[in-house]
């Protein structure tokens, strides 16, 4: 009798033990499957103000540049930005950018300007 309790009580103990590993390997795999999901990479693309006196920090100011545009080369306007997509066909315009855009800081390559 006392064999046939030792045998069911390590067999509980191992069937308690699988089961906490199995939960802990769901967990860990779901945790890396978050983590891929929100770890996107977002990739930056030139856009070019298309001018006119449109609102320079809207999205809908700027287009995907075209082979006749002329060089963005200069100091003193707004020729384009470098940003990732946001809704389709129009960059993504975050705070920073637009605060960028707004003063025509040109330091660390995301505002480019001309004439």
């Amino acid at each position: 009798m006392k064999k046939i309790l030792s045998v069911i009580a390590l067999t509980l103990i191992c069937a308690i033990t699988l089961t906490n590993a199995s939960v802990a390997v769901k967990a860990a795999t779901d945790d890396n499957r978050k983590e891929k999901k929100d770890s996107k990479t977002v990739v930056n693309q030139f856009w070019v103000y298309k001018g006119g006196g449109l609102p320079e920090t809207s999205p809908s100011s700027y287009r995907a540049p075209e082979p006749e545009d002329e060089p963005c080369e200069g100091s003193n306007e707004l020729c384009g930005i470098n940003a990732p997509e946001g809704t389709p066909g129009q960059p993504q315009i975050s705070p920073q950018l637009a605060s960028k855009i707004n003063t025509l800081d040109t330091e660390g390559d995301e505002v480019v300007l001309r004439n």
